[in-house]
């Protein structure tokens, strides 16, 4: 196919699965997406907002089957087609699970942004994004999410930052990291504080970006 405006070839469209982890009103009509697939790494995204079907609107942490055309020369590509294969609709009624799902595709869209494809990526986020979604303890997940994220990239995590610990703060993480969410004994909240360490760890030590 041709294109009328520019008289060059259009660029077949490209059929991709993806998490939502960015949405941005870009003017009243349109949202930029940033969209991780597996096979295609991060795409950015233009999206026009439809207000017949207000359901094929793009929602945050969203796991999407899209059809998209371009990229543009801006780098954007345009969204043809958008279904909502898994919407995580229950994140958002978790003040913890919305903070930690937001952080963590943060970290997602920043780490991905220069590679080719990102299936890793998309398996964390797979699996965060469906431990929030019932949210039993938060913050577990996000340590079990970010040691993951460590190890994938190749960092000593228990050589390194368990060390770093106190006895009781590494007995603490070594349970999370051993017993299944839905058996968590350590309690949210001493999580949390070990999130905070492991991010700290990563953003000095390592060339994980973090926040």
């Amino acid at each position: 196919m041709t294109s009328k405006k520019t008289g060059k070839a259009a660029a077949p469209a490209l059929k991709t699965e993806g998490f939502v982890l960015s949405r941005v009103a870009a003017g009243e009509s349109h949202m930029r997406l940033a969209l991780l697939s597996a096979k295609n790494g991060r795409l950015m995204c233009l999206q026009r907002l439809s207000k017949k079907t207000p359901g094929d609107n793009a929602q945050l942490f969203d796991l999407a089957q899209c059809v998209l055309e371009g990229p543009k020369e801006s780098g954007f590509y345009f969204v043809k087609e958008y279904h909502a294969a898994r919407r995580h609709e229950g994140i958002g009624k978790s003040y913890a699970a919305l903070t930690c799902a937001s952080v963590l595709a943060e970290i997602l869209e920043r780490n991905s942004r220069d590679a080719p494809e990102a299936r890793a990526f998309f398996k964390l986020a797979h699996t965060a994004f469906e431990a929030w979604d019932s949210a039993p303890h938060p913050h577990a997940a996000f340590l079990k999410i970010l040691a993951l994220l460590a190890d994938h990239e190749g960092y000593p995590l228990r050589e390194q930052f368990l060390q770093g610990l106190n006895d009781e703060q590494r007995a603490q993480a070594l349970k999370v990291l051993r017993e299944p969410l839905a058996e968590q004994s350590v309690p949210d909240k001493e999580a949390q504080l070990l999130v905070e360490k492991l991010k700290h760890w990563l953003k000095t030590d390592t060339d994980i970006w973090m926040p």
